[in-house]
This record gives structure tokens, C-alpha cells and sequence, in this order.
């Protein structure tokens, strides 16, 4: 990840900007995320528009062990 910034920030919903460099490449490639929190356990993101066809997915926290432990689920 070479930059990351807020683009639009609608409270629950954020526009992110990333630009990004895979390890080994001369090139960059640029997208935006709508990033939602769907609630206190879930925060889930798809690409909007940018250099990819598709970019998803979602991480989950969950307590585990009556609280003793975080379950944390990244999709």
C-alpha cells in the first residue's frame, strides 16, 4: 500500500482512495472502496471504480469464551 486517504465520508460509509505497488512490480494501480460498517462487528468493502475488476470483502470480530477471546473472521 503505497497511499490510503478518505475520498468521502458519510459517517457508517467512507470513500477510501488506495494506491497500491504489489511487491516485485514497476506499476501502480489505483482503485476506490466503499467501506460500510454494517454494525459494531462487521466492517465490509467493495471497489467502486479504479484499476480492478472486482475488490470485496469484509472483516468480522467476534467475542468467543464469554469475552475471554476475539474471534476475528477476515474475508
Amino acid at each position: 500500500l503505497k497511499k490510503c486517504h478518505v475520498v468521502l465520508d458519510k459517517g457508517s460509509t467512507k470513500i477510501i482512495h488506495q494506491q497500491i505497488r504489489p511487491t516485485g512490480l514497476m506499476t501502480t494501480f489505483q482503485y476506490n472502496l466503499e467501506i460500510k460498517e454494517v454494525n459494531q462487528k462487521q466492517i465490509s468493502w467493495h471497489r467502486v471504480d479504479g484499476d480492478f475488476k472486482a475488490v470485496e470483502g469484509f472483516w468480522k470480530i467476534e467475542p468467543v469464551d464469554g469475552g475471554r477471546h476475539t474471534l476475528v473472521t477476515y474475508a
